[in-house]
């Protein structure tokens, strides 16, 4: 919240779009007392106070309608409780609110992170290229609703193959770690290669693997 205190937590509630692909309008009035019931039981082993619910939800123009039905029953039930209702917004729907719409809370978080695909080797960066956020958000006109902004506080490595298929996430892994050894070879400013067989956070490396970290 805009007057958030460090006591307080907002917890935040992930709901898959397929969800609401499946859900029936008549069922939407018992999921959102299950989701209510939920947080409100969650709370009950904080001592801190919970002034608003975050819905995380990728949203599409086909799911929109049921979604903020969803929206507007879980601010009904929560009301009485004094909490708000925020929601996530992705970039997409930032840009295309024509056909997203513009979720029934009293406010949103951009999310401006994870603009990439770590399986795809082309992607500089796929927690955070900022000139593809530019990409969505230029010149497109104020959102009618407060924005907050989420930005990534993480980082990972991603292992590919020798012939640049992805193979895994590695938590963890650092430049320094990576730099003190000889079995990787430093083919970029955040690429290594391994020069031999090995281990790395408890999984195989082969030879000829590549560690790009993000």
């Amino acid at each position: 919240p805009k007057s958030w205190q460090p006591n307080e937590i907002v917890p935040v509630v992930f709901i898959a779009n397929s969800v609401f692909l499946s859900v029936q309008d008549s069922q939407l009035e018992a999921f959102a007392g299950n989701v209510v019931n939920k947080v409100l039981s969650l709370a009950r082993d904080f001592s801190s106070s919970i002034p608003e619910v975050q819905l995380d939800c990728d949203w599409t123009p086909r799911t929109r309608d049921r979604y903020f039905r969803f929206l507007k029953t879980v601010s009904q039930k929560l009301e009485s409780k004094q909490m708000e209702v925020s929601a996530t917004v992705r970039l997409h729907q930032f840009r295309d609110r024509h056909l997203t719409g513009i979720p029934p809370v009293h406010r949103g978080v951009l999310m401006a992170y994870q603009t990439g695909s770590p399986k795809e080797p082309e992607s500089d960066n796929s927690i955070l290229e900022l000139a593809l956020v530019k990409g969505y958000v230029a010149g497109v006109e104020p959102y009618p609703l407060h924005l907050d902004i989420a930005l990534p506080l993480f980082s990972w490595a991603v292992q590919f193959d020798r012939n640049g298929r992805f193979v895994r996430l590695l938590q963890g892994v650092t430049s320094a770690e990576l730099d003190q050894t000889q079995t990787y070879s430093r083919r970029a400013d955040r690429v290594y290669q391994a020069r031999d067989d090995t281990m790395l956070r408890g999984k195989r490396v082969m030879a000829g693997d590549f560690i790009e970290l993000e």
